[in-house]
C-alpha cells in the first residue's frame, strides 16, 4: 500500500484566474501472487481530479484559453511476471 501527495502552488500572477492551488493524490496497492512470480499493482493517479486540460495565457492586448486532450485522472492495473532464469 502506498500513497503520494503533492501540493502545487501557482500564485503571483496579475490575473486571479491564473492563481491556483493543486492537491494531487496518487495511491497504489500491490499484491504478490504465485510464490512472488506474479505481482499485481493497482494504481490511482490524480484521485482528487485537480489537474486541468487547459492552458490560460494573458498578454497586454490578448487573452487565450487553449483546451487540449489529455487524461489527468485514471486507474491503472499493472501485472508483472518475474522470469527466474538460471
Amino acid at each position: 500500500l502506498g500513497a503520494e501527495y503533492t501540493y502545487m502552488i501557482q500564485h503571483g500572477y496579475a490575473y486571479s484566474e491564473l492563481n491556483r492551488d493543486y492537491h494531487i493524490l496518487n495511491a497504489s496497492i500491490t499484491q504478490p501472487l504465485l510464490k512472488g512470480n506474479l505481482t499485481l499493482k493497482l494504481e490511482g493517479h490524480d484521485l482528487l481530479n485537480q489537474l486541468q486540460n487547459l492552458t490560460r495565457t494573458f498578454g497586454a492586448q490578448s487573452r487565450s484559453i487553449v483546451l487540449y486532450n489529455g487524461v489527468t485522472s485514471f486507474i491503472l492495473l499493472r501485472a508483472t511476471w518475474k522470469f527466474d532464469i538460471k
